[in-house]
């Protein structure tokens, strides 16, 4: 396995932050979550609210970055819709645009994308391929995540096969896979060695509930295996939730101390699976 295979990472938390948005991350929050981050024992981090800042900034974040620690590892563009409508293949353009320009002044080499598609579609997957090929730098890859449906990882998939791997790979989210037809294990087999990130979290079956692995009812053993079966050499990268319910705020720190433990369980178990 690569050292890469050994790292574990969250997306920025602030543990005391109320957020209402993700301009919410200063500069003076994002290095409090960093640090954060880091005393809890992780390795790398996903920039979860970075299409905000400016390249300066991305800059002076990256230098606090390096100060805790941390390996930048993914960021989350926060776009989708259908690029077959001209004002939403806009909107995907200047955010991937911003994306891209701000990834590489994080030292950042993924970035996370929810594709327009939900179902394999022709003029619509090469339509977003053009996009992101127009705004593509080198030097990162897109990581397109899968939503809760077979169809949504099946079209990820497509648009994934046409850029090639140097352009792009996939982001398996355990959470959104959990809550369909697709299945979180399954979503990783089917993924295999286009898997390049992960968003990994749990929930109960019913919503998106961003909990950290163990806290629901995904089979986190079966996940281990297929990690272990594709031989995924990266980052097991989580993605907890900044916006928690009123009745889990007051947790919060916890259930980061929760899932930092729970990443190092999985690597081990997949590690344990790989080499038994």
């Amino acid at each position: 396995m690569s050292s890469a295979s050994r790292l574990t990472g969250r997306n920025v938390i602030d543990p005391e932050l109320r957020v209402t948005g993700g301009s919410d991350y200063t500069l003076e929050i994002t290095e409090r979550g960093l640090r954060n981050l880091r005393e809890l024992g992780h390795d790398a981090v996903e920039y979860s609210h970075a299409c905000h800042w400016t390249e300066q900034e991305c800059l002076a974040v990256r230098s606090m970055t390096e100060a805790v620690g941390l390996e930048p590892w993914s960021l989350h563009a926060w776009c989708g819709g259908d690029v077959l409508m001209e004002q939403q293949a806009r909107a995907t353009v200047e955010t991937l645009t911003i994306a891209v320009r701000n990834a590489l002044a994080l030292g950042v080499r993924v970035i996370v994308h929810h594709p327009s598609g939900v179902a394999p579609h022709r003029e619509q997957v090469e339509r977003e391929a053009e996009l992101i090929a127009e705004v593509w730098r080198p030097g990162v890859r897109l990581a397109f995540e899968n939503g809760e449906t077979l169809g949504s990882l099946e079209y990820a998939l497509d648009l994934c096969d046409r850029l090639g791997p140097d352009r792009a790979g996939i982001c398996v989210d355990t959470g959104h896979a959990a809550l369909g037809d697709l299945g979180p294990a399954r979503a990783l087999r089917m993924a295999g060695s286009r898997l390049i990130t992960t968003h990994l979290q749990d929930n109960h079956g019913g919503s998106d509930e961003h909990l950290p692995p163990g806290d629901g009812t995904i089979d986190w053993d079966e996940v281990a295996r297929a990690l272990a079966e594709i031989r995924y050499p990266g980052c097991l990268m989580l993605e907890l939730t900044d916006q928690p319910s009123a009745d889990r705020r007051p947790t919060i720190r916890e259930e980061l101390a929760r899932g930092a433990e729970a990443a190092r369980r999985l690597r081990e178990k997949r590690d344990g699976a790989l080499f038994p």
